[in-house]
């Protein structure tokens, strides 16, 4: 009996699809309606339903064409007229303004029937708009946000734009003031205009791997993302491809190169996208500030609205990553103490002084209790395990502590900060993933002095000048340098930068952007 009256629900299901199949198709192609009429009648009889389309959406769009007597205005007569053409090229590459196909899909298929075209290239290009302008993925999670249409206003105010100024304009230049943002959304644009998307993901070997394999592959890779050409030697299309990905432009197929050229480029595009979706959804800056961004392993400080240091840095290895994370600088230590994590003391400082007790003295580390210091020579190292070892390990002030001579401080959870390092050589590589979690500072003295010059409080300015930081470290002694005004910290993680001339496309090093990008290919909402 229950699978009779299974078999005859599918029976009604399948009758009332064909009779709203029926209804739609006798409202498109009747002779005796015009073309308002069908849009009203339409729109009236929530035919929309079919296309996915809510009932908050679908009374908006009832809204809009019943406040232009249900004319259309993408269309005329039966075929797109001019700015219809327009916006339907970039509803079509909704990739190329950053928003991915699937947000815009509705049913999933293009529609060739003028009405129904008509009504979703407006639904399109209405969450094209309030994408662009609100951001398409959740704040705290790794979701897509409903998708919302944009208050009728400013869907107006779109339309009603000069007729000299293309849709594509305003949806790069003029919803956003951050000029970082209108870089990289200009050279998104361009980059899917002039290169080939191609979906193709490699497995191109290192050459210490396999040689022959991996001149293969990569020229293969090279060609099919758009940079081998019949005017450029396999040298010099290599040397762009690794600049436009960050990379040392040595034509070397190492590690990071060969990584980059297995991503495909449908996938390189995606993450501009996130990276711009991250920028819609990030509140203004401060006028002073410090900004991390952690693939491109740089700091920035920020004030009176204008860039006032870039220092290279040095961060996390993957399997120490530096984290995301928002604070205040509140102090700059001078030749700092090192409090060595647990991790390392354990895993790292043990097994050495285990080999050479004195490992300790020739570093300048001490061993302590509690808050009783230990002499190390009284310690059996041998019977002490990795997993319970008992004391705490502190590095002295001094030129070889893996500080270095300043230290930056930051309330956080995670115990990092950014500081001065011995280890100055690391610098010269460009993907430097290389420390426990913290950030080394490339010329972190320059760092300090710009940041004690504008380190006031109304007319209460810093005791410790430029000048006396300088006599500070002439002492070589640990002191630390309270700031008046604490700096806002932003340690973020953006895997895409433009400015005015050019475009990089970071090696995502954390494997960070990866969840969302499954979300983006997906082809269904």
């Amino acid at each position: 009996m229950r699978y009779f009256i299974i078999i005859c629900s599918l029976f009604y299901l399948s009758g009332c699809s064909s009779t709203a199949d029926k209804e739609l198709d006798d409202l498109l192609e009747s002779e005796k309606l015009t073309v308002e009429q069908k849009l009203e009648k339409f729109l009236e009889a929530d035919l929309l339903t079919e296309y996915h389309l809510d009932e908050e959406q679908i009374a908006w769009m009832k809204d809009f064409y019943a406040s232009r007597d249900y004319q259309p205005y993408w269309h005329k007569d039966t075929n797109l007229n001019d700015i219809g053409k327009e916006m339907g090229y970039l509803v079509d590459h909704s990739l190329y303004l950053g928003i991915p196909r699937n947000r815009i899909n509705f049913n999933g298929q293009k529609e060739t029937n003028p009405i129904v075209r008509e009504l979703l290239l407006t639904a399109r290009s209405a969450v094209i708009l309030h994408d662009l302008k609100y951001g398409f993925f959740e704040d705290t999670v790794k979701k897509y946000k409903p998708i919302r249409f944009p208050v009728m206003d400013e869907y107006f105010a779109l339309l009603e734009k000069p007729e000299s100024i293309q849709f594509k304009d305003v949806f790069i230049y003029q919803l956003h003031s951050d000029s970082n943002y209108v870089f990289l959304a200009e050279k998104l644009f361009n980059y899917c205009e002039t290169n080939p998307l191609d979906t193709n993901r490699y497995r191109v070997p290192t050459l210490k791997e396999d040689s022959i394999q991996s001149l293969v592959l990569s020229e293969q890779a090279l060609r099919s993302k758009g940079y081998l050409k019949d005017t450029l030697d396999f040298t010099e299309a290599l040397k762009r491809f690794q600049r436009d990905n960050g990379l040392t432009q040595d034509a070397k197929l190492g590690m990071h190169t060969v990584e980059a050229l297995n991503e495909s480029t449908k996938d390189k595009v995606l993450r501009i996208a996130l990276t711009l979706d991250k920028m819609r959804r990030t509140e203004a800056y401060p006028k002073k500030y410090v900004i991390i961004n952690i693939p491109e392993f740089t700091l920035r400080y920020y004030a009176v609205d204008s860039l006032k240091s870039s220092h290279r840095i040095i961060v996390g290895t993957r399997e120490n990553q530096t984290p995301e994370l928002r604070s205040r600088l509140h102090t700059i230590v001078v030749y700092p103490y090192w409090n060595v994590p647990y991790s390392i003391a354990s895993k790292e400082i043990l097994p050495a002084v285990q080999r050479n007790v004195n490992y300790l003295k020739k570093n300048n580390y001490r061993i302590y209790r509690g808050e009783t210091e230990i002499n190390p020579h009284n310690v059996n190292w041998k019977k002490i395990k990795k997993n319970s070892f008992p004391y705490k390990v502190i590095q002295d002030p001094g030129p070889t502590n893996s500080l270095g001579i300043l230290k930056f401080e930051f309330h956080n959870k995670y115990s990092v900060y950014f500081h001065d390092t011995p280890a100055k050589n690391l610098f010269r590589t460009n993907i430097r993933s290389y420390s426990h979690g913290c950030m080394r500072t490339e010329s972190p003295i320059d760092l300090a002095k710009m940041i004690l010059t504008y380190d006031s409080i109304g007319k209460k300015v810093n005791p410790i000048t430029p000048d006396s930081l300088d006599s500070l470290i002439k002492l070589a002694q640990n002191h630390p340098v309270k700031l008046r005004s604490p700096v806002p910290v932003y340690i973020e993680y953006r895997t895409a930068t433009a400015d005015r001339e050019n475009m990089i496309i970071h090696i995502d090093i954390y494997k960070r952007d990866e969840e969302y990008l499954k979300i983006m290919r997906d082809k269904h909402k």
